[in-house]
């Protein structure tokens, strides 16, 4: 049975969500969220959903998505959006670190990153802290020639999870 399987709890919590329209690609600064709720599973592996939105994603502007824990667990994270001919990257930081400049000089300390999947899913051991999901749409190739995109985001911190045995034949 796969960790996902062993791990399935329900949980329910807020986003915080801050999209930024300026010139520079410079994302705002998070709005605090509420707790998130934990349920824990027969397993001892609790999942607490952290964040879940749907930003509006503007062409070549990075939007953030604010989330934190008060312990290291492992996040996982699942971005999706409508148009799949459209380029969208996801980027952890811890929050606060990755100014525009920063993020176009491609010197943020990024602890987790996309590939080229549709949806992104993401992964990564973190400490208890505050974090920023950047997001950015790069559109299809035409510069500028993109509409927004909507996407919607998920991010799941797991404790106290172990993957379960692979069973034998």
């Amino acid at each position: 049975m796969s960790r996902g399987l062993a791990c399935v709890c329900a949980a329910a919590a807020v986003a915080a969500l801050v999209s930024c329209n300026d010139d520079n690609n410079a994302p705002t600064s998070p709005n605090p969220s509420p707790s998130p709720t934990a349920t824990p599973s027969p397993t001892g592996c609790t999942q607490t959903t952290l964040a879940s939105a749907n930003p509006t994603l503007a062409w070549n502007v990075l939007s953030s998505t604010a989330f934190s824990s008060t312990q290291a667990g492992t996040v996982d994270i699942t971005v999706d959006w409508q148009n799949a001919n459209f380029n969208v990257g996801a980027w952890v930081v811890e929050a606060g670190t990755c100014s525009a400049e920063r993020f176009n000089k491609g010197d943020c300390n990024f602890l987790a990153a996309s590939g080229s999947d549709k949806p992104h899913k993401l992964s990564a051991s973190l400490p208890a802290g505050s974090y920023e999901l950047l997001l950015n749409n790069f559109g299809s190739g035409t510069r500028g020639g993109t509409t927004p995109e909507t996407a919607t985001v998920q991010i799941v911190l797991s404790t106290g999870c172990t993957p379960s045995p692979t069973p034998t034949p």
